[in-house]
């Protein structure tokens, strides 16, 4: 029982290591004053809108903090574009509302930076993440900018709850792109990939080819690594346990990388003098490293057909190739009260790349 503490304390440690990481990209920024500069960024792995971004001036090792509200243009090299806007951005009550109640909670004039999603010389769109974590898309047209509203919320009427929506931006697009009168906005949705499909019809009305922004680079594809893993419970009252498998890691491009899906496919032996057996073994996980270095922690959890649910797994990583790790199969002990003494499992893993990706190393 000791043991299941220690290691549920462990886990918890690795957990508040979560923080916010970056990594260096190179960029230029283009300032409010019409000056640029090439450099390297440092671009987090938050969804949350900064007030500031971090840039280190080429041939320079200091870090300039410039408010976002003097970018006037960010390009990340083979990454996206984004552009500082300065938004009156509404936000709508959570709380249930009547049908007679104001429905705008408290409205924000923001600056940020919208990443590009479509280019052209008649509209660009943009898109941000508002303090809500919510997605919000903004349309750029004759230098006018547009917030495209989509209102969503709770109402209450007679005591009972509704979802009311009201697609205010399919009204706001009609009346921008009037130069094609038969665009048909009706059915256009508040999704970045409905609403590039909308301007680009409108687009090849005006015979203007567009250029889709959202581009796959490396660093925004999944890594595939092949390898081989083994498990080892010493021996305790005669009982022992030991497993040799393949193992893939996919993983995949959220948190630059650091959260992977693994399968392991091979076979677990287990010794209990006189007996000994052994059978197919075949487990499902899911997890995500921690840290800024070539060493990082790393947790994970899944099932497996030997250990069932819950098959739970703390280790220490190098370049998220080698690992080596403990494992306590927390549900299939508990099931049996703890009853059986059982230490965590001894975990080694190696990895080769399997596909090409942009396994960076993130910084402090």
């Amino acid at each position: 029982m000791i043991r299941f503490y220690a290691f549920s304390s462990l886990l918890m440690l690795w957990a508040l290591a979560t923080q916010a990481q970056y990594q260096l990209r190179p960029a230029t920024v283009t300032d409010s004053h019409q000056q640029t500069s090439t450099g390297s960024l440092r671009f987090y792995d938050s969804e949350r809108s900064r007030a500031t971004i971090e840039f280190i001036p080429q041939g320079s090792a200091v870090v300039k903090t410039i408010p976002v509200s003097d970018v006037q243009l960010l390009r990340i090299d083979n990454g996206s574009t984004y552009r500082g806007l300065t938004l009156v951005v509404p936000y709508y009550k959570i709380e249930p509302v009547l049908p007679s109640d104001a429905i705008i909670d408290h409205t924000d004039t923001t600056s940020v930076l919208a990443e590009q999603l479509l280019d052209s010389p008649l509209a660009q769109l943009y898109r941000f993440a508002d303090s809500r974590l919510k997605t919000r898309y903004v349309l750029v047209k004759n230098d006018s900018v547009i917030l495209l509203h989509n209102i969503e919320l709770q109402l209450n009427r007679r005591n009972a709850l509704y979802s009311y929506s009201e697609p205010v931006f399919r009204r706001e697009l009609k009346a921008a792109l009037t130069e094609c009168p038969t665009l048909n906005t009706d059915r256009v949705q508040y999704t970045e990939n409905s609403l590039i499909a909308l301007l680009s019809e409108y687009l090849r009305f005006c015979r203007v080819t567009p250029t889709q922004q959202i581009v796959k680079k490396a660093f925004d594809s999944p890594i595939v690594d092949i390898g081989m893993s083994g498990y080892f419970l010493g021996r305790v009252d005669n009982f022992s346990v030991s497993s040799y498998m393949a193992t893939v890691q996919l993983l995949l491009p959220k948190r630059f990388h650091n959260v992977f899906v693994m399968l392991d496919v091979g076979r677990v032996r287990y010794e209990w003098e006189p007996y000994s057996y052994s059978n197919p073994m075949l487990g499902l996980f899911a997890g995500r490293y921690f840290g800024r270095g070539a060493f990082q922690a790393k947790v994970y959890s899944g099932i497996t057909n030997a250990t069932g649910f819950l098959d739970t797994g703390v280790g220490l990583s190098y370049r998220k190739l080698i690992s080596i790790e403990g494992r306590y199969p927390v549900v299939s002990l508990a099931i049996n009260g703890f009853r059986t003494p059982m230490s965590p499992f001894l975990t080694a893993r190696v990895f080769v790349p399997l596909s090409k990706g942009h396994r960076v190393q993130l910084r402090r």
